[in-house]
């Protein structure tokens, strides 16, 4: 089935949520005349919902709201809250002992009783004795470092997308991470990963 989409900025933002359950889409571009509007078919919905074409068809639309003498009100970034700053300093402190490859300094920011888990197939580790374990031989690794990407952060909760690199089996790599920190009491207490695939450095 082809939806006739308007040309709206916000309800393409829209479809990249609906992206999934989307098959094709069509969007109606409309020329000064309104009987010469058509309906471009777009097999793929990724090109609809592609960064480059958002990013021009926000434009045009500033570009037609100046024309008309009306301006855009652009939402602001809530200010952090209190919670939020200090969720955030707890998890970069744990993400600079990594990169210093200080295990001790590294877990201290980590509960007693915290756990680590994969993002939807269960824990790698519970509590600072089982979590030591399984860090040890990485940080020995001379090569472990993790590049922080981006970050979102709202009250207790710290999401960072990160690329890391390490030493793997068949040599050294990077891969994609985006770990999901709970913070209680200045503590982690819950980190989730999902571990993308990792290629050659």
């Amino acid at each position: 089935m082809v939806e006739k989409v308007t040309h709206s900025y916000w309800l393409s933002l829209a479809l990249v949520n609906l992206a999934p359950k989307i098959d094709r889409v069509g969007r109606t571009q409309h020329s000064k005349n309104a009987k010469n509007s058509k309906v471009i078919c777009l097999k793929n919905v990724a090109r609809v919902a592609h960064p480059k074409w958002l990013r021009l068809h926000h434009t045009s639309t500033l570009a037609a709201q100046r024309k008309k003498g009306t301006t855009l009100k652009i939402m602001k970034t809530p200010k952090p809250s209190a919670i939020s700053k200090r969720s955030e300093n707890i998890v970069q402190a744990q993400l600079d002992a990594y990169n210093s490859r200080d295990l001790d300094a590294w877990l201290a920011t980590y509960s007693e009783d915290a756990q680590q888990l994969l993002l939807h197939a269960g824990e790698l580790a519970i509590g600072h004795d089982a979590i030591r374990k399984r860090m040890e031989e990485r940080f020995n690794d001379a090569k472990l470092h993790a590049q922080l990407l981006h970050r979102i952060v709202m009250d207790n909760i710290v999401v960072d997308h990160e690329l890391v690199t390490r030493t793997f089996p068949d040599g050294l790599g990077k891969v994609e991470m985006v770990c999901i920190y709970e913070v209680d009491r200045d503590k982690i207490v819950k980190a989730t990963f999902a571990i993308g695939q990792a290629h050659s450095a």
